[in-house]
């Protein structure tokens, strides 16, 4: 299951989404304003994992990796109670995220498919 949080508007999100055909690949797209509070809040992290059967008080929900490539992201997965996985281009410099550090780093998109693919495997 896979959900979007973002800070973009919840209908230009969902647009934009469709108008790339990734809407089919998500389980819900979550943008500023659709919950109760926006990122870093959890409130659109919860929206989104609702569908896929997911809840805070479940034993799963610690299991669940925040993707991100942002700070905003990796303090919303900690708030959360997420996994913090970073994807960008430029690695995570030393104490940049303060108290949320994420857990793995990926400079590549490929890299974190490859990843996935060894854990499957």
């Amino acid at each position: 299951y896979m959900g979007v949080v973002s800070n973009k508007t919840g209908p230009l999100l969902r647009a934009e989404a469709a108008h790339l055909g990734w809407d089919q690949y998500f389980g819900a797209i979550v943008g500023a304003g659709d919950a109760a509070k926006d990122k870093p809040a959890p409130d659109p992290i919860f929206q989104s994992a609702e569908p896929g059967g997911y809840d805070p008080s479940q034993g799963n929900w610690a299991d669940i990796w925040y993707v991100g490539d942002t700070e905003i992201d990796m303090i919303c997965a900690a708030n959360s109670g997420l996994i913090p996985i970073l994807l960008r281009q430029t690695p995570a410099a030393d104490g940049e995220f303060g108290g949320c550090p994420p857990e793995l780093v990926f400079t590549a998109g490929g890299d974190l498919c490859r990843f996935l693919d060894l854990l499957e495997n």
